[in-house]
């Protein structure tokens, strides 16, 4: 599936699929606390994928942004 371009930000996810929650879980606030607003667009680019257990894959995060606010 494909969207519209926008602006994101993306992190690097060095770990199995089993524990790309934990992608999240540090990404969000991380970026929230910066003053980023967040849009509706997000999704994952396979960077180097071997298969869903694999521990050295590479999965990049990407979250849409729609302004940052500084604090």
């Amino acid at each position: 599936m494909q969207t519209s371009p926008c602006e994101c930000l993306s992190v690097d996810f060095n770990r199995p699929m089993r524990n790309i929650d934990q992608a999240w879980e540090a990404f969000v606030p991380q970026f929230r606390e910066a003053g980023y607003l967040f849009g509706n667009q997000g999704g994952e680019t396979y960077k180097d994928w071997r298969d869903f257990e694999a521990d050295d894959i590479v999965t990049e995060r990407q979250m849409g942004v729609v302004a940052c606010r500084h604090p």
